[in-house]
């Protein structure tokens, strides 16, 4: 890779081109190539974001982005974390909010983040997420939502209530997540 560099500082000082912008965006992309490929996903993404900015059309840049994305979360347990970074990317890169398994696994951490905050008694934090997770919801609307997600988070949260001692709201919550998911016996059950 230093040779890479030294090359390209070589190159880019010798000739004389009218746009200059092709040249960088190759010498970002292939850096943000060897970041990828040696598991360094966030340094990868440091580079390709710099590619995209000076060519936010090129095919080959996406699919790498839409790649270093995928596999830099992909063991994320710190799903809180995951959900702010993952909206940032998706407002920075527009064209990744077309993917599904992207949209999907966001999806799962908004589910996973809500049932975590809920099981351990955080009503703030849980409710603030559920906000954001219904906010998902009406944003991503041609999106199919997973329905076990949506029983998941909605049974934590009845459960929270009947616990607490708040009938009334654990009610109010089952008919919510009933009137999104009917056929869920789970809910209806509680």
């Amino acid at each position: 890779i230093g040779a890479y560099r030294n090359y390209f500082r070589q190159l880019s000082s010798s000739i004389e081109i009218q746009d200059t912008a092709e040249l960088y965006r190759i010498y970002y992309f292939f850096l943000g190539y060897n970041e990828c490929v040696n598991y360094r996903y966030s340094q990868a993404l440091s580079y390709l974001s710099r590619a995209y900015d000076l060519n936010p059309d090129n095919s080959t840049t996406k699919q790498l982005i839409s790649e270093s994305v995928i596999k830099f979360f992909y063991n994320d347990r710190e799903h809180d974390r995951t959900i702010d970074s993952l909206n940032n990317y998706l407002a920075r890169f527009p064209y990744l909010q077309q993917d599904k398994m992207l949209i999907g696994y966001l999806e799962y951490c908004y589910a996973k983040s809500i049932e975590n905050h809920f099981s351990s008694e955080n009503f703030v934090r849980g409710s603030l997420r559920l906000k954001n997770y219904e906010d998902f919801l009406h944003k991503y609307k041609d999106f199919e939502a997973n329905k076990e997600y949506i029983v998941m988070i909605y049974r934590q949260i009845g459960l929270y209530y009947m616990l607490s001692d708040q009938k009334d709201q654990a009610e109010q919550i089952l008919r919510k997540g009933i009137r999104i998911v009917p056929e869920a016996e789970v809910l209806k059950e509680l």
